[in-house]
């Protein structure tokens, strides 16, 4: 058996699988006697590793102007 949980327009995709996580014990029990809960795809992982991934970015580019910076001034003849 396939359960194929899809988002509606306008709603957030990780919200909706925590959602879905969170509900997933919840289902009723004479189910989960015959058959067994395996999630296949979660398009939320990848989203969540986007985003940790342009956070790291940030700061990195941050990091990087503050040090050129630094450097410029520091170089920089004093009047």
């Amino acid at each position: 058996m396939v359960l194929a949980v899809q988002r509606q327009p306008g709603t957030n995709t990780v919200e909706v699988a925590d959602a879905v996580k969170k509900a997933s014990p919840y289902f009723p029990g004479p189910i989960t006697g015959f058959v067994s809960l395996h999630l296949l795809y979660d398009r939320s992982e990848s989203i969540r590793e986007s985003v940790r991934d342009v956070k790291f970015t940030l700061v990195f580019a941050l990091l990087l102007v503050v040090i050129v910076i630094f450097l410029f001034c520091a170089r920089s003849p004093q009047p």
